[in-house]
């Protein structure tokens, strides 16, 4: 018998397991307690932010390296789930959200309950605070609450000039004072939905970067400054959000709607044409065949033994790899001339990229691992 779940059901569950794995500090505040949570949200010039609202909604610090950098590293209900179109997960944050009035000096207040800031496991819950300027900057901030008067420290906008072209972004870098204590940047590039696309980090105020990455995607690109600051009893993670500038991707791979073999030790290669891997959904894990039943085991042991899957795609003739681009692949690179001897080019794990060389031939390349929530490969030769 097969069981299947509704998305709000999975929602439910996934809401209850990373608030386990996340928020480990014990509550202070009882789930009766009437809490007050206060700031000021400021422009980058020190003046009042013209912000009608802010929103504060259930949210997870570090959720993006929970997840191994596929979303935007402090993704958070206020900013995600309070889209237009939010994603099916976002039904019970958005349940769970409120909003509050921003007055005229930029000040704010929020009444909460004790049981809104606390797990089910009785920990201290992160809550997410978002607010966003007109001109599209953003800022979440990610806390816990361990007093029943919270007072925020000043939040202010940042607000930098942003410059791309084609492989290039430039921009203003955070000021130093008033913004929290970290350093570097994220560019993210998300297309029309919101859907990240790719992310790249930078340690200065710029970026040059191979246009390939993003294919035939459009959006926006935005430069992410990550800092953490401090209230009390907590604290805070904050990530400022520029505005948004509009990119548009050169084009497809050479290697869009090949189509591939899939293989599982032990086992015949299946062909899948078409491909699940090559035919530009980036967004989604690749529909596989289902993997056999039960673990390998060693002759003589007793200790299951992972299973090594693979996936080749195949250039049709031995061509120059010059780019291959894996999401969502836990996995080894290798190339093959013909099909028989490979060499590894490298291992990694997320979303990653290996740039190749006027010297790299293949006919084949091939992926094996952990290969289960792989989205896509693309080729550049």
């Amino acid at each position: 018998m097969i069981y299947t779940m509704s998305a709000r059901t999975v929602a439910l569950l996934t809401l209850v397991f990373l608030s386990a794995v996340v928020a480990c500090q014990p509550s202070q505040i009882d789930s009766q307690d009437q809490l007050t949570i206060a700031g000021k949200l400021l422009r980058q010039d020190g003046s009042p932010a013209p912000v009608g609202e802010v929103v504060l909604a259930p949210g997870f610090g570090g959720f993006g390296e929970l997840l191994g950098g596929t979303f935007f590293t402090l993704i958070s209900a206020g900013l995600v789930c309070l889209a237009d179109s939010p994603p099916e997960l976002c039904e019970v944050f958005r349940e769970r959200a409120q909003t509050g009035e921003v007055r005229a000096d930029g000040s704010f207040s929020l009444a909460a309950r004790g049981s809104d800031t606390r797990t089910f496991f009785g920990n201290a819950r992160p809550l997410t605070l978002t607010a966003r300027l007109p001109e599209g900057q953003v800022i979440p901030a990610i806390f816990r609450v361990q007093t029943l008067q919270l007072e925020l420290p000043e939040l202010r906008f940042w607000e930098p000039e942003v410059k791309a072209g084609s492989g290039r972004v430039e921009w203003e870098a955070l000021p130093d004072s008033g913004y929290g204590e970290g350093d570097g940047y994220q560019v993210l590039f998300e297309d029309g939905e919101g859907r990240q696309v790719w992310q790249f980090r930078s340690g200065g105020t710029q970026l040059a970067y191979d246009p390939r990455i993003v294919e035939d995607t459009r959006g926006g690109q935005t430069v992410v400054a990550q800092r953490k600051d401090v209230a009390p009893g907590t604290t805070l993670e904050l990530a400022y959000r520029s505005a948004q500038v509009l990119f548009r991707g050169e084009g497809p791979p050479p290697s869009r709607g090949l189509p591939c073999s899939y293989q599982e030790e032990g086992s015949q290669p299946v062909t899948l044409d078409p491909s699940p891997l090559t035919h530009r959904d980036l967004f989604s894990a690749a529909r596989l065949p289902d993997p056999r039943p039960g673990p390998l085991v060693e002759p003589g042991g007793t200790d299951p033994v992972p299973r090594t899957r693979s996936l080749i795609v195949d250039l049709g003739s031995v061509r120059n790899v010059s780019l291959v681009v894996l999401r969502g692949c836990s996995c080894t690179l290798a190339v093959s001339p013909d099909g028989r001897s490979w060499s590894e080019l490298d291992s990694q794990t997320g979303d990653w990229s290996h740039p190749g060389s006027a010297s790299l031939r293949a006919r084949s390349v091939r992926v094996s691992g952990d290969i289960g929530l792989i989205r896509e490969i693309s080729i550049w030769s």
